[in-house]
């Protein structure tokens, strides 16, 4: 999170974390980095104001991880789409299309599972990943 702060600050955003310290800590904390990294720097580049909230809590065997914006949204037609290589769908602001591939690859070699959630365009969107505990 400190990482993304003053990026965060220079678009008029704010980062909101709510992190609860994982119990029976068993993953690759670089991966799972990785993963958020991406998962928040898609979430500041796709927003022009607003909160972004970070969520870490432990929940039903799961490390439960979570991102939400306030910005563009994803269609819903899109929203099965975004984690398949190369896809920007027509939002394009940069990058390859292929961080949230990368973000399931590493999710699912943890045994975990991976998604997002948005209303559409102009909604907001989460990005939720949760990893079993050991």
């Amino acid at each position: 999170v400190d990482q993304y702060n003053e990026r965060a600050k220079l678009k008029g955003l704010a980062i909101d974390t709510d992190i609860k310290s994982p119990e029976n800590f068993m993953f690759d904390e670089l991966k799972v980095r990785q993963v958020l990294s991406n998962i928040v720097s898609n979430a500041i580049r796709y927003s022009s104001s607003g909160t972004i909230q970070i969520v870490v809590y432990d929940e039903d065997n799961f490390h439960v991880f979570s991102v939400k914006d306030q910005g563009i949204g994803i269609k819903i037609e899109d929203l099965p789409l975004i984690f398949d290589r190369f896809y920007q769908g027509s939002y394009k602001k940069g990058g390859t299309g292929v961080g949230l591939t990368v973000a399931r690859t590493w999710v699912e070699a943890h045994g975990g599972k991976i998604w997002a959630e948005s209303d559409g365009v102009g909604t907001g969107a989460s990005v939720i990943f949760k990893i079993p505990i050991f």
